[in-house]
């Protein structure tokens, strides 16, 4: 089953909410696109260790993210976050978070 997946440096404007679904997922790559919502189902990817999705036109994270129990990895950096969602502070094995710019006006 498929557990590593990039589609970095492309031109999409969002993600199947379908992607959930792969259930065995450990990284997925979706940096330098032009995506402007992660889909809830991202959060049904709970052995997903490592999220990239920088420099896209991202204005928030979804609080369904707290399903993804293995997160160790987040990169949402170059995008137009305002504020995290409180359930960031829930992920338990997160060992590197990249936020730099953004548009956050405070941290939870």
């Amino acid at each position: 089953e498929l557990v590593y997946l990039r589609l970095g440096k492309n031109m999409l404007t969002s993600i199947p909410s379908e992607i959930g679904l792969v259930s065995q997922l450990l990284e997925l790559y979706f940096d330098q696109n032009r995506l402007e919502k992660i889909p809830a189902s991202l959060g049904q990817l709970t052995y997903l260790g490592k999220l990239y999705m920088p420099t896209n036109q991202l204005y928030e994270l979804p609080v369904e993210l707290e399903g993804i129990e293995y997160l160790s990895e987040l990169y949402v950096e170059h995008n137009f976050i305002r504020e995290l969602p409180a359930e960031v502070g829930k992920f338990q094995h997160l060992t590197r978070l990249a936020l730099a710019n953004n548009r956050l006006q405070r941290l939870p």
